[in-house]
This record gives structure tokens, sequence and C-alpha cells, in this order.
């Protein structure tokens, strides 16, 4: 070990690595033995990077404005016939490409008045595609415009390689400060151009029918009075990639988490992550006696989350009662839409108590509420999925978890909307297969934000009778840790 490199690297980096080969910023895979930790969110981070968009107006808005910026260098810069021949044909490529792009985005325009009726989020229209199959004459044209982007792509590299020789060598044909100033402009250039060809090509190129498709769709907003039309695709399982870019590379590696099992099986993680047969799985005992230091409360019935509006005045006639006596307590919700609803309808006074996650930046949020607490004053945090794990608040700062609901995935997600689809193709069930483990998972995550220290005690609500009434509430249940239970009548 003495002579052994240990880099510490966030998952990001470790991902932005791979999706360049591997051994580009980090040392190669098959020289390392990764150890992740918080590995229950590998997948969907591995998703995010193996995702792409494009954003047709903006992009269309920029290749005008970049062909002007090369038109201008091309005169103020004292270059010879060979560089500014290379800026002449790169410029001219940018026009023919936005002009492509214009085409494209015409045929695009009328899926606007299906994705109204399909799901609407604020100011936003998505439509997302079956099971991830485009029509086919959208993907002979954004098969073409992909094409356009490689041409510009190969044009821009040559102007790229060019101003690297003349910031390398003494004499060339551009003065090497110039060279330096230009580089990084075209260097980031040509970056945005082969992502925006990657994102063309992918979104045009069906899949394979033996495996999982990649999820595809259209998202509409308005940018200053344009029509913004974003193009987004990405794999609707990270296993793929994982298996081709990490597992089969990598010297070898250790996942470890809290959360690595959903209802007491390692299965969920393997699918999603691509994990080989070979694969070693072991669970490790919690330093947490549950069962002393919390218990877990249930209702019986009234709280039914499949009528929002009765369940949201449940939640705001039992949170003051549920809170009483309380010095630091977290309200975790699966819709800010039910957040809100909640928050308006409590009383004044009770509101004054509260910190909305929408009202601050995460730290100052965090950093308020202990100040409130270390005062003496109560103070109850409201947030969503993102407050459910990764904050630490230990003692006082938090002595009742209360959830609103189970936390099922959103069924509008195109990523889950698209596997799920895939999953009910092949005869199987997606909510039993997806939708269940995903929960347990999360409300594993978010029941864990009660017990920080050996020291901590306290109590966790989950204000949901489903988890009494149906079979996969009970399933969820028992994979949780072993809490004390108690049923609120």
């Amino acid at each position: 070990m003495q002579k052994t490199d240990c880099i510490i690297a966030n998952h990001d980096l470790v991902l932005s690595d791979l999706s360049l080969g591997g051994g580009v910023i980090l040392p190669a895979p098959a020289e390392s033995i990764y150890v992740f930790d918080e590995a229950h969110q590998l997948a969907g981070k591995s998703l995010n990077h193996f995702s792409r968009t494009l954003r047709c107006h903006s992009t269309s808005v920029w290749l005008e404005q970049f062909a002007a910026v090369m038109q201008r260098i091309a005169q103020d810069m004292e270059a010879q016939a060979r560089i500014r021949t290379l800026l002449a044909e790169a410029r001219d490529h940018c026009v023919t490409t936005r002009a492509c792009l214009q085409e494209s985005s015409l045929l695009l325009q009328p899926w606007m008045e299906r994705a109204e009726s399909a799901s609407v989020q604020g100011d936003t229209t998505q439509y997302v595609f079956p099971r991830g199959v485009v029509d086919s004459h959208i993907c002979a044209a954004l098969d073409a415009l992909s094409a356009e982007f490689v041409t510009l792509a190969v044009r821009l590299g040559r102007l790229v390689e060019r101003l690297k020789q003349c910031m390398e060598e003494e004499g060339g044909e551009v003065e090497r400060q110039q060279a330096e100033t230009w580089y990084p402009l075209f260097g980031s250039a040509l970056t945005r151009v082969e992502a925006a060809a990657d994102c063309c090509l992918r979104f045009s190129r069906m899949d394979a029918v033996s495996s999982a498709p990649n999820a595809r769709w259209l998202t509409f907003s308005d940018a200053g009075g344009a029509v913004e039309i974003t193009l987004s695709t990405s794999p609707v399982l990270a296993a793929d990639d994982l298996q081709e870019k990490l597992w089969s590379q990598c010297h070898g590696a250790v996942l470890t988490s809290a959360t690595l099992t959903a209802l007491d099986s390692f299965d969920f993680l393997a699918d999603h992550c691509g994990l080989p047969d070979s694969t070693v799985y072991h669970r490790i005992g919690s330093p947490f006696s549950h069962t002393a230091a919390a218990v877990l409360k249930v209702p019986a019935k009234g709280f039914d989350p499949s009528n929002n509006a009765a369940h949201s005045a449940a939640i705001v006639d039992i949170l003051p009662q549920l809170l009483e006596g309380e010095r630091g307590g977290l309200v975790l919700f699966s819709s800010r839409r039910q957040m809100n609803d909640v928050l308006q309808g409590l009383p004044a006074a009770f509101r004054e108590q509260i910190l909305g996650q929408d009202d601050y930046p995460k730290q100052e949020l965090l950093r308020l509420h202990r100040e409130a607490v270390d005062k003496g004053v109560r103070s109850i945090i409201f947030g969503l999925a993102s407050l459910a794990e990764g904050i630490d608040l230990p003692g006082d700062y938090c002595t009742h978890v209360v959830i609103a609901k189970i936390p099922f995935p959103v069924p509008n997600d195109p990523v889950d909307a698209t596997l799920g689809e895939w999953v009910k193709s092949q005869g199987r069930n997606p909510f039993q297969e997806l939708s269940i483990p995903e929960a347990a998972l999360r409300l594993i995550q978010a029941s864990g934000r009660l017990l920080r220290r050996e020291s901590d005690s306290g109590t966790i609500t989950i204000l949901d009778e489903r988890l009494l009434t149906r079979s996969y509430g009970r399933a969820i249940l028992d994979s949780l840790p072993p809490y004390r239970r108690e049923v609120i009548s």
C-alpha cells in the first residue's frame, strides 16, 4: 500500500473519465481498483453521463454567432492563406449546418400539440416517444443533421490542430499569443459540435430489438418568443455501459452503501449496474440498535395518497400534533405541489417554524435550521427527494422524520416510462420489478435521516396507509430496518 497511489474522486469525475474511454483524466481502469461509496447512486449518475441533449434554438443562435466570430477572426488575424482557408471552410459549414438544423426543427414542431396533452411541467411541455421509437422521417432528418455536425467537427478539428501547432512552434502562420487566445474558443466549439452530432445520431438510430431501448423525448419551452425544442436521449439502464466501460476493464471494484439492497435482495442493484455474475455480495450489520433507538409509526387509515387533496388535508391536520414537543424535525414530500399545499394549509403560527427547501440554498437551509435548534427554537425542514439523503442532522437537529408517502418513481419521467414500457413488452411487471424496489430503496434512505450517531433516537412517521393495506406495502415495510412499530389509529 505504501507504493500505491490513492486518488479520491467523486462519481462524476470517474464517469467522465470512463465516457472519454478511461485513462484520460484518471489512471487506466485496468490499472485501478475502484471503491465506490454511496454506490446506490452509481446507476442513476451513469445514466446522466451517458445521456445526450441538444437545444435546437440555442444551438441555431450559437452557430450564427460563431460563424460571425470566425468571419471577424479571419479579418483581424494576420494569417497566411492556409488558416484563412480553414476558417472560411468552418464558417461556411456553420451556415450549412444551421440551415439543416432549422429544417429539422420545423419537422419536430408538430409534436408540440401532442406534448401538451402528454405532459406539462410548469411552462414546458414534453413528448416521450413510446418505447423510444421515433418516426422514420424524423430519424432521416436527424441522421442528415448528424452528418452535417460531423463535417463541421472535422473542419473545426483541423483548425484546433493548426492552432495547437502554432502554439508549439516559433514563426508559425499565427503568432503564438493569438493562437493561445483562440485555441480554447475553437476547442470548446469542437466539443459542443461533437456532442450535438452524437445526440442526433443516438436519436435517429434505432435500438436492437434484443436489448433495452434508449429513451427519446422532446421538450418544448419558451425562448424569448421563440420555441426551444430540446432533443434528449438516454439509456434506460446503465448496465451495458458500465459493463463495457468499467466492470470488463477495471482491475477490481468494491461497491459500498447503506442501501445496496432493495426488498432484502441485491438483484435490483445487479440489474441496473450490470454487475458480473462473479460478483460477491455481503451484508454487514448496522452499528445502530434500531429497535431501541427509533419507533416507526404508520396510520391504519385516512391517509390514502390516491386522493391527493384528501391526503394533503390529512397531513395538515395531523402534522402539528405529530411534531409537538420536537426541537428539530424533517418532513419529506414526493412532490413540490403537495409540499406547498400542506405548507399553505398549516396554521400561521406553525408555518413560522418551518424552513422550506424552495426558500433557501441547501447549505443555508441547514445552517439556519441548526442555528434555530441551538437557540432552543423549534425548527422543521420541509423538503423533497434531494433532502432524503446526503444530509446529516444528528441529535436534537432531527428527532422526528415525517415522510408524506411511499416515494415511488415519478410516472412521467421519460427514462422510467420507457423502461417500464420495455419491461411490460417482455411480459413482465414493471411495477413489481422497478417501482416497488426503487421505492423501498428511497424509503430506507429517507428514514435513515433519523439515526446519524449511535446515541441518536427518535420517531419516523410514514403517512401512507398502503404500507399496511397493500401486499407491496408490507413487503416495503419489512425491508426497512427493524424499528419498533406503532400503528396510528
